[in-house]
């Protein structure tokens, strides 16, 4: 099926068989399908380089063109789409769920739960594409606030909006952490919590057909895997050979007096530990990271967001200045050394 045939274009060109998706019994070439098995290969890749490398090269090339076919796939079924309009008034450019289909699917599984997101997910799509910003508006402005998700008023679009009927599964909280675009990662992930948690039993639903209402498994191992994950790559977040430390931590968890502690944290670099205190009434915020012996981490970016949204001054390692930091973005970048390091941040 990935061979390019000769002749004219085929949609479903270099995409996986067509299947079934989940509970839906039509057979289609869905982009979720592709993505994902990209995202698992892609993973593969980077296992064999640590074992096989020239192994690893040969596959990575290999899933490098798999990615190409789907984006080919995909942009021609975008280009074949309708144009969708913003609660703005602008018009952009949608990816229809799969091939051989001009617009939306039937239901809100294909369209939201598996829809355009995933070829995000599966890093088909890179988060700050232009092509990633139209799947996230779309999100948004349409198909969070459509009849077949929670259709709200005007003025709920804050507070009920930003998730699907299975909140858990639609990782936009991921997508909007690596773009940088703090308030809205912390939006979908305090409304999922808010919608599936059952505080009695410490469990999440499958999904909620309505507020209040839970739907399916209460204990379902796989959306409550899926929100924990959100909230470790908020604190702890790899990236190449950076382990990002507080990247999602909201602006509150840094008022006077908060504390913010992780022990025995286990990263694809080995384990890792901090605690975080504010003390922004005497004018700092201080951290000690502490990674284990063999750590595999080149460089720490920790981040430390004022509550008041002031910009650091400067900065102190080990009692004495420490000048690589950024106050723009609010990080400081330390040494990935085995054992404790301290770091006090001025505002």
């Amino acid at each position: 099926m990935r061979q390019e045939p000769s002749g004219e274009p085929v949609w479903q060109y270099g995409l996986l068989p067509a299947g079934r998706l989940g509970d839906y019994e039509d057979w289609h070439y869905r982009f979720a399908v592709d993505a994902y098995a990209h995202n698992g290969l892609r993973a593969l890749a980077k296992i064999l380089g640590q074992i096989a490398p020239d192994d690893a090269r040969r596959f990575a090339r290999e899933t490098a063109a798999f990615r190409e076919k789907i984006g080919r796939a995909v942009f021609r079924s975008m280009a074949a789409a309708p144009v969708a309009r913003l609660r703005d008034g602008a018009w952009i450019r949608v990816i229809p769920p799969r091939t051989h289909l001009r617009g939306r699917d039937y239901g809100w599984i294909p369209n939201i739960l598996c829809g355009a997101h995933s070829l995000i997910d599966g890093e088909v799509i890179e988060p700050d594409e232009p092509a990633a910003t139209c799947i996230l508006k779309d999100l948004e402005d349409n198909l969070f606030m459509s009849p077949a998700s929670y259709f709200t008023a005007e003025h709920d679009w804050f507070s009920r909006g930003g998730i699907a009927l299975k909140p858990n599964l639609v990782n936009t909280p991921v997508t909007y952490l690596l773009r940088d675009e703090l308030p809205r990662v912390l939006r979908p992930f305090y409304n999922t919590f808010a919608v599936s948690y059952y505080p009695d039993v410490h469990t999440f639903t499958e999904w909620t057909p309505s507020f209040g209402t839970g739907g399916g498994p209460a204990y379902k191992a796989s959306d409550e895997a899926a929100f924990l994950t959100w909230l470790r790559l908020f604190l702890l977040r790899e990236a190449g050979d950076v382990l990002h430390i507080a990247t999602g931590a909201p602006r509150r968890r840094f008022r006077q007096g908060e504390r913010m502690e992780l022990h025995g944290a286990a990263t694809f670099f080995g384990q890792a530990a901090f605690p975080i205190q504010s003390k922004v009434h005497e004018g700092f915020i201080e951290a000690a990271i502490t990674l284990a012996p063999g750590s595999r981490a080149r460089r720490l970016a920790l981040r430390l967001r004022h509550p008041d949204g002031r910009p650091m001054a400067r900065a102190e390692g080990k009692g004495r200045p420490w000048t690589d930091f950024d106050a723009q973005s609010e990080r400081v970048f330390l040494p990935a050394k085995a054992g404790q390091t301290r770091v006090r941040v001025w505002y």
